[in-house]
């Protein structure tokens, strides 16, 4: 397949300057004509053919060969090997780990487990704990005083909806549970 250079520029300037890739194929499109049926096909070309980005195999051939020097003795030390490889082959943490389970999969290793952060609280949502805590400290609180301090507090969701009502009314659902039990 034959890229003009212009094309190759344009890939090249796109993904040194952080561009996303449909940003850098709309550049493709605008700036250099190539024909919409074809811009991933020739994008993917150039990506490869220019070695612009390293392909998925050979960033998991690299991490094989790294982790194949190295004997994992806890989930601490792999946390560390995979910072390491992170920073060496300039990847997500995400990719890394990837390529040490695909790694581990093929040479039978067994790989130790990492501890996770616990969230929230003692089974409760951070939304759940945030107001209850609440209500523990104002045990003489209103429903409307704690919706109103729910809404105040409480992040909306990604769609940007306002969820506080909702977690401000389980909340006082628990709390009459609680004076009904304790009665």
């Amino acid at each position: 397949m034959e890229v003009s250079q212009e094309v190759v520029q344009v890939i090249t300037d796109g993904i040194t300057g952080g561009l996303t890739d449909n940003k850098i194929m709309e550049n493709m499109y605008t700036e250099c004509g190539v024909q919409f049926s074809d811009i991933k096909k020739v994008f993917n070309f150039v990506v490869v053919e220019h070695k612009l980005r390293m392909t998925s195999k050979d960033r998991n051939e690299k991490i094989a060969t790294m982790m194949s020097s190295v004997k994992v003795e806890s989930g601490e030390h792999l946390k560390a090997i995979a910072e390491s490889i992170c920073t060496n082959l300039n990847i997500t943490m995400k990719q890394c780990m990837v390529g040490i389970r695909g790694y581990a999969g093929t040479a039978g290793v067994v790989l130790p487990k990492i501890q996770r952060k616990p969230r929230g609280g003692v089974g409760f949502t951070k939304n759940y704990k945030i107001l209850t805590d609440y209500v523990l400290q104002n045990k003489e609180c209103t429903q409307e005083e704690l919706i109103a301090y729910a809404s105040e507090v409480l992040p909306k969701t990604k769609s940007n909806k306002d969820t506080s009502a909702f977690y401000a009314n389980q909340v006082w659902n628990m709390v009459i549970f609680a004076k009904a039990f304790n009665s």
